[in-house]
């Protein structure tokens, strides 16, 4: 078998060869060093309050707990030592806080079987401020005051009420200085009303819980002080009338002595209407069967009307109010002194007429309303009715205050007095109210 191959003979040249073309490519770029790489740190251990981790050179582990807002770090030699200094500094800051009572350490054992793992009552307790509003602003008692009583002129309040409500509030700064609202605390209203009177206690306590009320309504303070403090316990005060002597005596006087406060006296008696209420009242109100007192009149701002009996008529008819004036003829203060006087003409009168029965000696508080309640009870028997004049919600507060103050047949006595009824004492007064002249002396001749 023969081969294909050429034999080689020596000293025969060498083949020729195509050249081939040599590309030449650009130098590669020295390639930066590479950086070792950085040794991963170890992942933190909570621990407690805290956690801790080895340190970054290898020398022991760092640790670091947070307690009451207090972050504080320290650097121990091993894992046990990192421990026992985070139970430390937890031991420590656990003994400046006060010991927990028996029912508080069951609370907390509560909270924690609810707190989901890794959830602390530190935690809960952080979340749960942040929630609340924020407190209120520091408003001076002087600036919450001048709001208060403006607050109160604009919801129709009457004025003397809201001079009453400033009289206290006055009564506070001077007392405590003019503090934020916020500060005023139930030990310093105690001092306030300690040394008053039970009367008084009561009706500055009522005052100063209004003006806290509004406060805390209006976001001045955070609560309500004065609600905590309580009352004192007062007996009822003795419910007094004037007997129908006493006010035939008394109307037959004013007949004489102030014939203005004849309509203010017989609407008092014979309607039943408070005074403040008569001093609000129009004449234009008084129609000839019924009286219509509305919100701008009424104590409580509720309307109600009173009917005109037979013998308040008689006296409206001889004596009407003045037409575009106020029903009382005088300021209050002239008012009470006016009656003191016509007071001392019934005792005059009663001296005599040999009749103590005249003498009105003493004056009961609202005594003409209460001896309306009463005679009118006592002629109708109709407890439902006369409530309902008198501007009452339901017969408790009238069976409470007005009942079994009166003799039976008071009733038709007082409705039988009119303006004639008592002009045989209007004629006693007339002579006791002229001057008497001095005799002139018999000089000898």
């Amino acid at each position: 078998m023969t081969s294909s191959k050429k034999p080689i003979t020596p000293n025969a040249p060498a083949p020729r060869r195509r050249a081939q073309r040599v590309q030449l490519l650009p130098a590669p770029l020295p390639m930066k060093p590479r950086s070792p790489k950085a040794p991963r740190r170890p992942r933190p251990v909570r621990y407690g309050p805290g956690g801790y981790a080895p340190a970054p050179n290898g020398r022991g582990y760092d640790c670091a707990v947070s307690l009451n807002g207090v972050r504080s770090r320290s650097r121990q030699p091993d894992e046990a030592a990192a421990r026992v200094w985070i139970d430390g500094a937890e031991a420590s800051a656990a003994m400046a806080l006060p010991p927990l009572t028996r029912a508080q350490m069951l609370d907390a054992r509560q909270a924690l079987a609810l707190l989901p793992p890794g959830v602390t009552l530190a935690d809960c307790s952080r979340r749960y401020l942040a929630t609340l509003p924020l407190p209120p602003p520091s408003v001076p008692l002087s600036s919450a005051r001048d709001a208060f009583i403006a607050d109160r002129a604009e919801s129709g309040t009457r004025p003397v009420t809201y001079r009453h409500y400033r009289q206290t509030v006055n009564r506070l700064i001077r007392a405590v200085g003019d503090v934020p609202v916020a500060e005023v605390t139930r030990e310093k209203l105690s001092a306030l009303v300690g040394g008053m009177s039970a009367t008084s206690r009561n009706t500055a306590l009522s005052h100063l819980s209004a003006f806290l009320n509004w406060c805390r309504q209006t976001g001045r303070a955070p609560g309500n002080p004065a609600e905590t403090i309580r009352k004192a316990r007062l007996p009822e005060p003795p419910k007094g009338v004037l007997t129908p002597d006493q006010i035939s005596a008394l109307m037959a006087c004013a007949r004489v002595r102030r014939p203005g406060m004849v309509p203010y006296l017989a609407l008092a008696f014979f309607a039943g209407i408070r005074p403040d209420e008569l001093a609000r009242l129009h004449p234009s109100k008084i129609g000839p069967r019924f009286i219509l007192l509305d919100g701008s009149v009424t104590k409580n701002s509720a309307t109600r009307s009173v009917s005109i009996s037979p013998h308040l008529a008689d006296w409206l008819k001889a004596y009407p109010p003045a037409a575009g004036r106020a029903i009382p003829p005088l300021s209050p203060k002239h008012l009470y002194a006016a009656l003191r006087l016509i007071r001392a003409d019934t005792v005059a009168l009663s001296r005599e007429t040999q009749t103590p029965a005249y003498a009105v000696r003493a004056w009961p508080k609202d005594c003409p309303r209460h001896s309306y309640a009463t005679y009118m009870y006592d002629l109708t028997k109709n407890a439902a009715a006369v409530a309902a004049e008198m501007g009452h919600k339901g017969v408790d507060v009238f069976f409470r205050h007005y009942r079994a103050l009166s003799h039976p047949g008071d009733g038709s006595k007082f409705t039988a007095i009119t303006p004639e009824s008592v002009k045989p004492l209007t004629t006693i007064c007339q002579r006791l109210s002229q001057p008497v002249e001095p005799q002139q002396s018999q000089l000898p001749s």
